[in-house]
């Protein structure tokens, strides 16, 4: 966000997986008066962003939707869909960032990009920097604490079937499956 300018009362994310959830935790952290809107695809995983101002699915978002700024979470087929949702709704000289990964091309919309002096910015998520404050915040009991939402623990993994096991666990879940290897 330094590359951004210092309005950021109202920020978007578009997605509801994993980085989705991580990436407004932050936000929420780092700019605890900024209303934060999540827009993703799927209810039973929105409804973990309890902390979030406004959420709402994709194909339902208000014709009058304004943020400062917005993060692309999305990733793969979604990828394109997103950051033409975050041109649309985003207010004139707002920053994208881009994080989600897409094995596709993507195709967006440069005329509206360029006519609301947008920056699109791409990260690869893993600076030592970003490490070190994610230490730091998880430090924070509150923000760890809501990052077990996204977790399930899984038994760990002594044998073949267990690897089975966690496998199709894994196959089940929304967010991610966390297991110790005891081989």
């Amino acid at each position: 966000m330094n590359l951004a300018h210092s309005k950021r009362e109202r920020i978007a994310v578009i997605g509801d997986g994993s980085l989705a959830f991580v990436v407004a935790n932050i936000i929420n952290y780092t700019l605890p008066e900024a209303e934060i809107i999540v827009i993703g695809r799927h209810w039973e995983k929105l409804e973990l962003f309890s902390f979030a101002k406004e959420c709402y699915i994709t194909d339902n978002i208000p014709e009058d939707l304004t943020f400062d700024h917005g993060f692309e979470c999305c990733g793969g087929d979604g990828t394109g869909p997103a950051i033409n949702d975050l041109i649309r709704y985003i207010r004139p000289q707002g920053t994208i960032l881009m994080m989600g990964v897409s094995e596709y091309k993507v195709n967006i919309n440069t005329r509206d990009a360029l006519e609301k002096g947008l920056l699109l910015v791409g990260s690869s998520r893993s600076g030592r920097i970003d490490f070190e404050n994610a230490i730091q915040m998880m430090e924070v009991k509150k923000f760890a604490n809501r990052l077990k939402n996204i977790l399930y623990i899984e038994e760990p993994v002594r044998e073949i079937k267990d690897i089975h096991r966690v496998f199709a666990t894994d196959l089940n879940t929304a967010f991610k499956t966390v297991f110790k290897w005891e081989v």
